[in-house]
């Protein structure tokens, strides 16, 4: 090993070393998204191997849809074992990179897919931007086969700038669903303005609400992505059985809630 190889490396380990104090000092639920991931392949060193087959049977050689971006990698290492993934935005672009979607529309119209056509739905840190999740899953159900899955990354609120705000309850998401709340709902922008940590230091409160507003008005933002609604994993649990789906897979894994359902017979 070079010299300059090593010095690089006790530079790394000093660096690390930093980051931890920084953040165990200035923010604990920050120190639990950047090192639960490593302490969780720690703690259950197989796990990731049993997931693997416990899942890969409902991706391999199967046809199916990603909505939005990729789960940090997770998927990956089933969707390339699929024999065709289309995939879902609703913008062409995202902070100035295309998306390249197959087809360009909101989470909750599939109007391209027919009844039970695909075998899985992958979606990463969708839901909680969405204001009708139910009009959603009902939707995401429709189009997947019988026995087919939906495998959501969903942030829990706890390790978010949303942790100051109340979860979002199963009634209310119901009240919503039986409304027909719209994708541009602005139900929750006070919550927003004043109960979470997105950074508006350099305006003035008017400003801020301007910018939520603009999010949620048109669905992206210049500056930060708030969320609808908010959940933590108990909540999602409840919200995926409520549309009856049968759970089969759920792990807290950073501050992402890692949940595969099934679409059963019943």
């Amino acid at each position: 090993m070079s010299k300059n190889s090593s010095v690089l490396k006790k530079v790394r380990k000093i660096f690390g070393f930093t980051r931890f104090i920084l953040l165990t000092t200035l923010n604990p639920r920050k120190i639990w998204v950047a090192y639960h991931p490593i302490f969780y392949k720690i703690l259950h060193p197989t796990q990731e191997a049993k997931n693997q087959r416990k899942l890969l049977p409902y991706f391999k050689n199967k046809k199916g849809i990603r909505i939005g971006g990729a789960l940090r990698g997770e998927f990956k290492n089933y969707l390339k074992n699929a024999s065709k993934v289309i995939n879902v935005d609703a913008v062409p672009f995202f902070f100035g990179k295309p998306t390249n979607a197959d087809y360009l529309t909101d989470a909750t119209d599939l109007y391209f897919a027919k009844d039970d056509e695909f075998d899985f739905l992958c979606s990463s840190h969708v839901l909680e931007h969405l204001a009708n999740p139910i009009k959603a899953l009902k939707e995401w159900m429709r189009v997947i086969k019988k026995e087919g899955i939906i495998y959501c990354g969903v942030p829990d609120k706890r390790f978010t700038f949303d942790h100051k705000r109340q979860r979002t309850t199963l009634c209310h998401l119901i009240d919503d669903y039986r409304r027909n709340i719209g994708p541009h709902d602005i139900t929750h922008i006070y919550d927003v303005l004043f109960n979470s940590d997105l950074k508006y230091d350099s305006v003035n409160r008017e400003q801020a609400f301007n910018r939520i507003l603009q999010y949620y008005m048109s669905g992206r933002s210049p500056t930060s992505q708030p969320h609808h609604h908010v959940y933590t994993k108990e909540d999602l649990i409840a919200l995926f059985k409520y549309v009856g789906l049968e759970i089969i897979f759920v792990s807290l894994i950073g501050e992402t809630i890692h949940l595969v359902a099934k679409k059963s017979e019943l």
